[in-house]
């Protein structure tokens, strides 16, 4: 349909909405449909120097080959080997200080790997929901009262369901220094267990009492 001035209706209704990302580009130039290519080359030049993310994936390069083919397991590996040798150095000092049953990894100085068994895997992850280890740190005691006459005889005593542990003995000191990890090994968090600590003073004589 012509219209007055001898335009068409797509030349008097021309808007157009253009979102571009990356590169740089002129407001108000249109990059697509102007008669001046000039504009468009000079934005796809600029996209080397700033390019724009439209979307991304990430996956392993292992994942390339199919599940079944035996080399999907050994290119994981020499991967994981380049990436570990090839990382940005960390300072570790004279390395992590792994929890109790764990080891420094000797390819990544900074991490530390577990002896896998039932109840974790190669890096110390829990096999199961709410499995893990318990080791409970006793400091100290103070202005204990467990003899008339003398000091008390201290110990501590820790409680989770079934396992326990105890701290060595202090003589005849109302104010003990045990500094002592207490590992009550492999537990498993129930509702019903509660984590109980007791301070005992022992007796030879009579049984022992619970302060």
């Amino acid at each position: 349909r012509s219209m007055g001035n001898h335009r068409k209706v797509y030349q008097a209704f021309s808007d157009r909405e253009t979102e571009v990302t990356g590169g740089r580009a002129r407001q108000g130039v249109d990059l697509f449909f102007s008669g001046d290519g000039s504009a468009f080359g000079r934005w796809t030049g600029s996209l080397l120097t700033r390019p724009g993310l439209v979307r991304y994936a990430l996956a392993p390069l292992h994942h390339l080959l199919p599940s079944g083919d035996p080399r999907q397991k050994t290119l994981r590996h020499y991967i994981s080997d380049y990436i570990a040798g090839n990382v940005l150095g960390q300072k570790c000092g004279a390395g992590p200080r792994c929890p109790h049953g764990s080891y420094p990894d000797p390819r990544q100085p900074c991490s530390c790997l577990c002896r896998a068994d039932s109840y974790v895997d190669r890096n110390c992850c829990s096999k199961m929901k709410g499995l893990g280890r318990l080791v409970v740190t006793i400091k100290e005691g103070r202005d204990l009262w467990g003899d008339v006459f003398s000091g008390t005889d201290g110990y501590v005593v820790v409680k989770y369901g079934q396992a326990q542990a105890r701290t060595r003995t202090i003589s005849n000191n109302n104010n003990p220094r045990w500094n002592a990890k207490l590992d009550l090994g492999q537990v498993k968090a129930e509702s019903g267990h509660k984590l109980t600590i007791e301070v005992w003073d022992q007796d030879v004589v009579k049984r022992d009492d619970l302060l």
